[in-house]
């Protein structure tokens, strides 16, 4: 390439530091010519280049202005409830251009079975295989069956414990619409951060709920609890629900295998998760090691002798008061 013509300065582009060093460094020493025709450069024949550097200034100042108002009317029209997205949530359709949406039926039913068997004590991975066995259709290839989207990968037919949790955490499903959850940096930047809750814009009541509130709340909560824990189908039933005495955080369960002679030997028990770490803002010193078996055996017995004593008592002979229970 010897030579590089544009219809004006802007567009070779509009950030000035960028567009100067390539006019007055990157061309030059490749021996490029470069030609803007409406702004009448030539750096050929040296021709206006001395007023390139301020018209770069004022291309740039253009684009940072129109980014602004850009932003200024997204933001005001979301604040009015103009829903600004490619698609719609799973469960969902848009009717329009302004993003106003309506409940699709087939989808609306997967998504209330996935709070249904999460709430009953399923979590997102044992639900994911249990779809996935049933060959329920995903979201991925709900939208090509539906013309919104035509990308297919391997993963596409395939539910995962990511997309069930997805799921489980958007408030659209309770009628519910929250933009403005991350932004650029800048505008000469594509690099994203996420915004604080205070600056998001959150709209409610904007479409139909899929999902009653009450149920929405219990499930958060679950969520918030099981946060940070994962649990496997063949952890024990007492895992996450036994705490440190010495510094209230929870027992980590171990299951090591030790081999001697030809023979392997599994354990199981739980020590202080704090004193194992290296670097962490609490201290315990409590280092002992609970087997799980004998553990969970005294705690089998323990709740076991409650059940005796209770259907021993009185009280359990008692209807009215057996009723109110039940009922309770």
């Amino acid at each position: 390439v010897n030579m590089v013509i544009t219809k004006n300065l802007a567009r070779l582009g509009r950030d000035y530091i960028e567009t100067g060093r390539y006019i007055e460094t990157y061309f030059p020493e490749n021996e490029i010519r470069y030609i803007a025709i409406l702004d009448d450069v030539d750096t050929y024949l040296d021709k206006n280049c001395d007023t390139i550097a301020f018209k770069n200034i004022m291309n740039d100042f253009y684009a940072k202005e129109t980014s602004k108002n850009v932003k200024k009317t997204k933001n005001r029209k979301k604040k009015e409830g103009f829903y600004y997205a490619s698609y719609a949530p799973f469960g969902y359709k848009k009717i329009d251009k302004a993003g106003h949406l309506e409940i699709d039926e087939v989808a609306a039913d997967t998504v209330r079975r996935i709070f249904k068997e999460f709430i009953d004590g399923k979590g997102t991975y044992q639900i994911s295989q249990l779809l996935n066995e049933e060959k329920v259709i995903t979201p991925g290839l709900h939208m090509n069956m539906t013309g919104v989207l035509n990308n297919i990968t391997n993963t596409t037919n395939l539910w995962t414990h990511t997309a069930i949790r997805r799921i489980l955490e958007n408030p659209a499903y309770i009628g519910t619409i929250v933009q403005n959850k991350r932004k650029k940096i800048s505008y000469k930047s594509k690099k994203m951060i996420a915004l604080p809750k205070e600056q998001q814009i959150i709209t409610e009541k904007h479409h139909p709920a899929i999902i009653k509130q009450e149920i929405w709340n219990m499930v958060q909560e679950k969520l918030k609890k099981c946060e940070g824990e994962k649990i496997k189908e063949e952890d024990p039933l007492l895992k996450s629900l036994v705490y440190c005495y010495h510094c209230h955080n929870k027992m980590q369960f171990v299951k090591k295998q030790d081999k001697y002679k030809d023979k392997i030997t599994i354990r199981k028990y739980f020590i202080c998760a704090t004193s194992r770490r290296k670097i962490t803002n609490r201290t315990c010193t409590n280092r002992c090691y609970i087997n799980y078996e004998q553990f969970e055996k005294n705690v089998i017995e323990k709740i076991s002798s409650v059940f005796e004593q209770y259907i021993n008592s009185e009280a359990f002979n008692d209807k009215k008061l057996l009723d109110d229970l039940i009922k309770s």
